[in-house]
């Protein structure tokens, strides 16, 4: 990922006020061999450098009066299941890459969770789909990760979970471009089916 300056005068013209999402995903994360995946780094040295770009995109933005800039978290990845869809022979052996890109993914996203905090911005929590919870004894609940929801592919996801990833990003924008004054108001999303198709 590599953030450059924008020319925003045309958008700022017509909006006035803007607000940016950024979103890193898998390639910001991992590296291709041919036709295949694998982490560029077993350790978190990607997450500091994703962090740096998100810092130096803040300070681009910090720039501009009318503009503002929010984190969308980085969802959860299966490098095994990507191989595996791709006709890799042995793609079980990427199942050590698969807990390390989610330990990784992990990190990652803590560190845009204390950005948005920092920018007083709430955090769009793509990721939350990933985790399913499970009752213990007590009371309590253990999280699991389900990496099987990418079902296309390991990386993409199918029809479902886009429409709820999209859902989420539109409810946020609203929060973030319109003031609800009584409590009573609720939102109401219409989409049309031409426009639900041109998603996919």
């Amino acid at each position: 990922m590599v953030v450059h300056r924008v020319n925003r005068s045309k958008a700022n013209k017509r909006h006035h006020h803007i607000i940016i999402y950024l979103w890193s995903g898998t390639c910001d994360l991992t590296t291709k061999e041919g036709k295949y995946i694998k982490l560029k780094f077993h350790n978190n040295r990607a997450i500091k450098i994703i962090e740096d770009q998100y810092k130096r995109a803040i300070s681009i933005i910090d720039s501009y009066q009318h503009a503002e800039i929010k984190f969308i978290d980085c969802p959860l990845i299966s490098i095994s299941n990507w191989n595996k869809s791709k006709g890799h022979k042995r793609p079980e052996t990427y199942k050590v890459e698969d807990f390390l890109a989610t330990k990784q993914i992990q990190e990652l996203n803590g560190k845009i969770y204390e950005l948005n905090r920092r920018l007083n911005k709430t955090s769009v929590k793509i990721s939350k789909y990933f985790f399913r919870g499970r009752k213990r004894r007590k009371g309590q609940t253990r999280k699991s990760v389900n990496l099987s929801i990418n079902n296309k592919d390991g990386i993409h996801p199918g029809r479902l979970l886009s429409l709820a990833i999209t859902k989420n990003i539109l409810l946020d924008t609203y929060t973030e471009c319109f003031n609800i004054d009584q409590e009573s108001e609720f939102i109401q999303i219409r989409v049309e089916q031409e426009e639900l198709n041109s998603l996919f």
